[in-house]
């Protein structure tokens, strides 16, 4: 692992614990064991560290939406492969998957309307899937955002209770909250 990466690393848990705001570089450069000067030689501050992680995890969520979009699968296979897929990008860091859910609002310009833009394209992907399984269900059109914003903060909320070293393996949760889930959006 070079330099950087361990900066952003200890940034990233630096920030899940303290937040953005309450993460300063002195914290960092600290965590480092290195002085703060030393940090510019490898980031220009601490918002390219979280422009970055934002970044990084937003596109594999976008990347993984159209290859769903893109796949053969029915409807409903869609919708559990984009649950185990979202659940398997936010396990796959859990200190950056918070960062990434709970600090983006301090990006700065461009940076901020571009992540929102991405989150919105997440999002309407997601209503894609679930218009392509129109035939099979019988929700109202008004119900799609409900169904979205569901959906979305039942797996995002995973971030603050899931233990990957725990009882629960990630394919049983994916299995389950699929089963939960789509069960649920079926009842509509």
């Amino acid at each position: 692992m070079n330099r950087r990466e361990q900066i952003f690393q200890t940034s990233i848990k630096l920030m899940k614990n303290k937040g953005y705001v309450g993460t300063s570089m002195r914290d960092i450069a600290s965590g480092m064991s290195i002085e703060a000067a030393s940090l510019y030689n490898h980031i220009k501050g601490k918002e390219d560290i979280l422009t970055d992680n934002c970044f990084e995890l937003a596109n594999k969520f976008i990347d993984s939406l159209n290859t769903i979009l893109k796949s053969d699968e029915k409807p409903l296979d869609k919708l559990h492969t984009f649950i185990s897929n979202h659940v398997n990008i936010l396990v796959g860091n859990m200190d950056a998957a918070h960062v990434f859910l709970y600090e983006w609002k301090h990006l700065s310009e461009p940076h901020y309307s571009k992540f929102l833009s991405m989150r919105d394209e997440y999002e309407q992907g997601l209503r894609r899937i679930l218009k392509d399984d129109e035939s099979n269900n019988n929700f109202e059109n008004s119900s799609y955002k409900m169904v979205v914003i569901s959906v979305l903060s039942s797996l995002n909320a995973i971030e603050q209770w899931y233990k990957p070293d725990g009882e629960i393996k990630v394919e049983e949760l994916c299995n389950i909250l699929s089963k939960i889930l789509i069960n649920g959006i079926k009842e509509l």
